[in-house]
């Protein structure tokens, strides 16, 4: 329930910022602890970037 309040959080910064965000559902999570150069376990991801027009 925490964790979705702070994602919550980053939605409406990011929204403020012009920015576009997307709660991601399913992801891989030992791809990520690779990419993010990281042993801890990934509950959740929130993809932030320039929203398309």
């Amino acid at each position: 329930m925490e964790m979705g309040h702070a994602v919550q959080n980053v939605h409406l910064q990011a929204e403020t910022l012009g920015l576009g965000s997307v709660a991601v559902g399913t992801l891989d999570e030992n791809k990520v602890r690779e990419l993010c150069r990281t042993q801890a376990q990934p509950f959740y991801m929130v993809s932030l970037g320039k929203k398309k027009i």
